[in-house]
């Protein structure tokens, strides 16, 4: 009668070790699994953050973070040089689109002061430009 009563007794410590054993278990995979979540979610917001602020004409973005692992180190440095690329672009083209107007303008002023008839055509044949003595000579504006 002592076994029985002693193997009981054993089987139920036995049975609460296994518990703790299985929640203890089961908590490691749950911490396990958020950092595995955490270290893929975490760079692949910082990448849609980045690509909504490149969408959002905000150039000057980067992904600065450095501790990602190797895949997302070499998507944020493709990112950072595309995004340096693009904004030397938007800076060239605003470049160039500010010295076409200033080189319209002063094309237009000698236009404006040849005393010829002056008229400008379009690649399709109509009427681009006009200068003022041209407007006289044929009364039209």
């Amino acid at each position: 009668m002592v076994d029985i009563n002693n193997a009981i007794s054993i089987a139920d410590k036995t049975r609460w070790v296994l518990v703790v054993l299985m929640l203890l278990a089961a908590l490691v995979v749950i911490k396990f699994i958020s950092n595995i979540y955490r270290r893929i979610n975490e760079p692949f917001e910082d990448v849609r953050s980045a690509m909504h602020a490149l969408s959002s004409k905000r150039f000057e973005t980067r992904l600065d973070r450095t501790d990602y692992i190797d895949e997302f180190t070499s998507l944020a440095t493709d990112f950072n040089q595309f995004a340096s690329t693009t904004q030397v672009l938007i800076e060239d083209l605003d470049a160039t689109k500010q010295s076409l107007q200033q080189q319209e303008v002063q094309l237009r002023t000698i236009l404006n002061g040849v005393p010829e008839a002056i008229i400008t055509l379009n690649a399709e044949g109509v009427i681009a430009s006009i200068n003022p003595y041209a407007e006289q000579v044929l009364k039209a504006d």
